[in-house]
């Protein structure tokens, strides 16, 4: 049976579900959810569009886990050669800038 797992004053609350839809993407739960069909559980990145123009809102706010940090990890470090700094750095401008990554 699936569950979610939701923070609560620092323990884990495993919940049980019977879901009436079941997909293979966060997309398509999400795509559902905006359309009436109940609850889904992604990240909000995932989802700011939604959440931006109101088709979703954020509920159980209280229960989330704290922000998941990105990184990029590359082998080479301060070596890299000029086309991985140049992805790197093209790449860190596109991630700060994004809102729903920064919120």
């Amino acid at each position: 049976m699936p569950e979610w797992r939701f923070l609560e004053r620092g323990s884990i609350l495993k919940v049980s579900l019977q879901p009436r839809l079941t997909t293979t993407t966060s997309q398509a739960a999400i795509n559902a959810a905006a359309a009436g069909a109940g609850l889904t559980r992604c990240m909000s990145y995932q989802a700011q569009p939604e959440l931006v123009c109101g088709a979703l809102c954020t509920v159980l706010q209280n229960f989330e886990g704290p922000p998941l940090p990105v990184h990029i990890v590359y082998r080479e470090g301060r070596k890299a050669a000029a086309r991985v700094r140049g992805f790197v750095d093209f790449a860190v401008r596109l991630l700060r800038a994004d809102t729903g990554l920064n919120s």
